[in-house]
């Protein structure tokens, strides 16, 4: 760029541009189903977008998965029994997408912890706040058993009674 430098008034006036060095990351966090049935697949994801005018290094995006979930499917995490992660730079304009498919079961946990930090280009670090995300989880169906009576002789008759209610 050429500077256009004016003295007008006796005073040096020109455009100056002033840039930051850190990264602006923005982000997007969905769930395909908040209520789930016991069992169902369910796909949670992450988008990280620099739209900043520099890259974002040691990019660390961790998820803190619910407890006794089954993953079934992962895109740019490693995942082990507890989190899900990645570890990275992110460049100006580029966009990162995290997505984690599981399995919840009713005595599962049922709230992702996801947490993100980054550096900038001159070293500083920053770690944005990232909200929980929670789902529901029910199961096929609920029942209920009732017997006719409390004691049932050796040639005694006797009833059961099982109600299925499907959800």
């Amino acid at each position: 760029d050429t500077t256009n430098v004016s003295t007008s008034g006796g005073r040096w006036l020109a455009p100056l541009k002033v840039y930051s060095y850190w990264p602006v990351i923005n982000t997007t966090v969905t769930l395909s189903d908040n209520t789930l049935l016991e069992g169902q697949e369910s796909t949670l994801t992450l988008v990280v977008t620099n739209n900043g005018v520099n890259k974002a290094n040691n990019l660390f995006f961790a998820l803190l998965l619910p407890k006794q979930i089954d993953v079934v499917d992962s895109e740019l995490l490693t995942v082990n029994e507890t989190h899900a992660t990645f570890s990275g730079d992110i460049q100006k304009g580029q966009v990162l997408t995290f997505s984690i498919t599981f399995k919840p079961y009713l005595d599962s946990g049922t709230t992702f912890y996801p947490s993100l930090s980054y550096d900038s280009i001159t070293g500083e670090s920053k770690s944005p706040s990232l909200d929980s995300i929670s789902y529901k989880i029910t199961g096929f169906c609920d029942y209920d058993v009732n017997l006719s009576s409390k004691y049932i002789g050796v040639d005694g008759d006797g009833n059961i009674t099982i109600l299925f209610k499907n959800h």
